[in-house]
């Protein structure tokens, strides 16, 4: 399934439309990526995305004491602290450009990072907090890995046996939705009701983007499937998951940044 993120492709999929990303350092702006020409029509290879800023990197392997390692597959026989990607953060010696990603990932839905980039849709660039410690930014970029998997709902186990189908065979339902005390109920037909969503997914927005609306809006009236049916409940639940990670992240966050193992 694609995902209804609206930052998740800029992020992730190595697009010539990656965002301006630039970190905050002592009330300055650094950019993530070194400047290079590169055609706006073609997508940009992994080596061009990975073509850092490395005033930035220094300072970044300064403040967490790793080493950036570019491309680690690529650099042969290199020892086991860089080699094993399964290794576990708190011994790994080095950090990487999906590491970066990732922990910028996690920063921008923090209350903080959304507060930061609250002009985002006008100056078309991200802003991230500069890590603080090795433990902030292994939290980060775990949380980051999170988000991402939720955010393209891979890992997103819903109970079946709580979705109404109705009685239909023919698989094709009418969407309406009715609010109700604590949130909203959809519908498929006057007496089916096929799932409930709470007011929280439905007041989440994130860069001026409302997911759960958006996705009803979408289909309110139309014909839906049983497969559409499962990928509005998917949604919700991944929007759900993603407020408790945000919650979550901001309550640990203060606790961790200024610490080092």
């Amino acid at each position: 399934m694609e995902s209804f993120h609206p930052l998740y492709e800029l992020f992730f999929q190595h697009k010539a439309n990656l965002p301006d990303i630039q970190f905050m350092a002592s009330g300055k702006k650094l950019p993530l990526f070194a400047e290079k020409e590169h055609s706006s029509s073609s997508p940009m290879t992994l080596h061009q995305v990975t073509d850092l800023n490395k005033t930035l990197i220094g300072l970044i392997s300064r403040n967490i004491h790793l080493m950036y390692i570019p491309d680690r597959i690529a650099h042969g026989n290199v020892c086991f602290a860089t080699e094993n990607e399964h290794l576990q953060e708190a011994y790994r010696l080095y950090f990487d450009y999906q590491d970066l990603l990732h922990y910028a990932y996690a920063f921008i839905h923090t209350v903080a990072g959304q507060q930061l980039n609250v002009m985002y849709l006008t100056n078309q660039y991200i802003l991230v907090d500069l890590p603080k410690s090795e433990q902030q930014f292994w939290y980060f970029q775990k949380m980051g890995k999170s988000l991402r998997l939720l955010h393209t709902l891979s890992n997103i186990d819903i109970d079946m046996a709580s979705i109404h189908f109705g009685s239909d065979d023919s698989g094709i339902k009418k969407l309406t939705c009715q609010e109700s005390e604590n949130g909203w109920r959809l519908y498929i037909d006057k007496n089916t009701n096929f799932c409930y969503y709470p007011k929280r997914s439905v007041e989440f927005h994130y860069f001026g983007y409302n997911p759960v609306q958006t996705q009803i809006e979408n289909r309110k009236g139309h014909d839906l499937t049983k497969d559409e049916m499962i990928m509005i409940v998917k949604i919700i639940t991944s929007v759900e998951k993603t407020i408790d990670l945000i919650r979550l992240m901001d309550s640990l966050n203060g606790p961790i940044a200024n610490k080092n193992p």
